[in-house]
């Protein structure tokens, strides 16, 4: 074979070993194609009651009994006052109760949602109901705060109408005088009196619905669950005691 001819085989099998080459080179391999990154999942919050929460705080607003709190999550939480904390405090938060819609008075704002907690380490929550007589934004917060399901709040017939909106759906025990009956279909309607409220405002008798049978003069205590804004089929009541029952 001539030289000329070997040199021509030569670059002919190394153009095609080069070509092979590139087009490897040139293929995803199978590892890179089916490697795509996937997409981050949205963090989802896991509070409950029962639970820990904790985060930087990111606002705080402070009123006599209670401190009130941000965290950077976005979170709201109430604390037993603690004028200690401020904004950038790293803190972990005992979740006790959560309120929807919770509408605090003092501060003339609605949260849509708020935990009441401690701090993790601290004294737990005494659980005590609304003093009787003491109306007012941090007592009824305070009772709400800790109740637990079934427990009943000892109210008065003012603060019932006064914090209607905090109070609706909880279990309240009222005492009092009944002052009149009206019976509907087997349903007993009892007017309560405690001597609380203002008869013009209509904010000093508390509608009871019960399927009990109470006399008119009565002095007892109705345990039931507060309704707002309760048509009742003789118009609509701003607050009821609702599926109420005669407390021992």
């Amino acid at each position: 074979m001539s030289r000329t001819v070997l040199v021509g085989v030569v670059l002919f099998v190394l153009g095609v070993i080069a070509g092979r080459m590139s087009v490897l080179m040139a293929s995803p391999s199978p590892v890179a194609a089916s490697s795509s990154p996937s997409p981050t999942p949205v963090p989802v919050s896991a509070a409950q009651p029962g639970g820990v929460l904790r985060g930087r705080i990111a606002e705080v607003i402070q009123v006599p009994q209670y401190t009130y709190l941000r965290l950077e999550s976005g979170e709201w939480a109430a604390v037993d006052s603690a004028p200690q904390l401020a904004q950038g405090a790293e803190v972990s938060l005992q979740l006790q109760n959560e309120m929807q819609d919770f509408v605090s008075t003092s501060l003339n704002r609605t949260f849509a949602r708020l935990w009441f907690a401690t701090l993790e380490g601290a004294a737990p929550v005494v659980k005590v109901a609304a003093p009787p007589n003491v109306t007012g934004d941090d007592s009824v917060q305070k009772a709400l705060a800790a109740v637990e399901a079934g427990n009943a709040l000892t109210m008065r017939v003012a603060d019932v109408f006064a914090e209607r909106a905090v109070l609706s759906g909880k279990r309240v025990r009222v005492s009092g005088k009944v002052d009149r009956v009206n019976v509907v279909q087997g349903l007993h309607y009892v007017h309560l009196k405690d001597g609380t409220g203002v008869a013009a405002e209509k904010t000093d008798d508390l509608l009871c619905i019960t399927d009990v049978d109470v006399a008119a003069g009565t002095t007892l205590a109705m345990e039931g669950v507060v309704a707002v804004d309760k048509n009742v089929g003789m118009g609509i009541n701003p607050v009821v005691l609702d599926g109420a029952r005669v407390a021992k």
